[in-house]
């Protein structure tokens, strides 16, 4: 099934979906595979071409979810998983390098998801006390 019909079937009834009572005009998604959080085609992790970035198990890194193109028919082989554990620069050159393919959109979109993931993994440092 092309990805375009399969937008149109699932575009108004996706369990995905996340309406807000805040944001009338935004619609949002909890979709796996889907960068920006946003309920749209573009962004939407049904294309053959998805990415997406999610927290390692052990909060270490980064697991890279890609989509394979020729397994379309099959969906539990249909995604391919790398955890990423080096440090915070190699793990960000690797995103870019893997991502390059895509559109730049989503390529700075995966760059802007991993930093936000490794910098929320990194130890926090207590404010220091005044000595008097």
């Amino acid at each position: 099934m092309s990805t375009d019909l399969c937008w149109m079937v699932v575009r108004n009834t996706s369990s995905f979906m996340v309406k807000g009572r805040l944001s009338r005009t935004k619609v949002f998604t909890k979709e796996p595979n889907n960068l920006t959080g946003l309920h749209s085609l573009k962004s939407s992790g049904l294309g053959a071409k998805a990415v997406g970035i999610v927290p390692a198990p052990d909060n270490k890194g980064v697991v890279l979810v890609t989509k394979k193109t020729k397994v379309g028919n099959k969906p539990a082989k249909s995604l391919n998983r790398v955890t990423l554990r080096k440090g915070r620069r190699a793990v960000l050159t690797s995103v870019a390098n893997s991502v390059r393919s895509y559109d730049k959109s989503k390529k700075s979109t995966a760059m802007k998801r991993t930093s936000a993931i490794l910098r929320s993994q990194r130890p926090r440092i207590g404010k220091k006390t005044k000595k008097d």
